[in-house]
């Protein structure tokens, strides 16, 4: 049921905020209900004083109360939207389909085999326009069936390549 997208971001330009901010003002209308929590580092004023954004600030996952409102956004939340311009390898997506949110992302450094295209969350070129965003996250939107398999997909993914116990056991075979 929900429409919240997620970004979490310590710099809001270089992970795409920006672009995420232009994709969710070509939303809104469409969708009324969509609503945009940011994570980290405070948004611009642009952004912050947009109807429906919703300011977390900066949340310490070593610090239980924190961590655990982290997980319940992540896991309520409709995607998490991260086009970045910088991460290699970003932890929040693996973070998010741990708790069953698909991401969307930038198809560029290691985007493909954390985001599954189609699967697990969905990919735009890079870089990325706001409209290539905004378009990518109105078909998710549109299609129920096919977003509640992604979500599922998501989890399934985590678990299989991301879960501590996965890493654990790479680990241990390459001794």
């Amino acid at each position: 049921e929900s429409l919240v997208l997620v970004t979490v971001a310590m710099n809001f330009k270089q992970k795409g905020g920006d672009i995420v901010r232009d994709a969710y003002i070509r939303l809104k209308p469409r969708f009324p209900s969509l609503c945009w929590h940011v994570i980290g580092g405070a948004p611009d004023s642009k952004t912050a004083s947009l109807p429906g954004v919703s300011y977390e600030g900066i949340l310490n996952p070593g610090v239980l109360r924190e961590r655990m409102r982290m997980s319940s956004i992540l896991a309520e939340a409709f995607l998490l939207v991260h086009p970045t311009r910088e991460d290699v390898s970003p932890l929040v997506i693996t973070e998010a389909a741990d708790q069953g949110c698909p991401a969307g992302s930038g198809n560029l450094f290691a985007m493909p085999e954390l985001v599954l295209n189609g699967r697990t969350g969905l990919l735009v070129n890079s870089p990325p326009s706001a409209r290539e965003v905004a378009d990518a996250i109105e078909t998710v939107l549109l299609d129920r069936k096919g977003y509640l398999l992604m979500r599922e997909a998501a989890r399934s993914y985590s678990i299989e390549k991301f879960s501590w116990e996965r890493t654990g056991k790479v680990i241990c075979d390459s001794i």
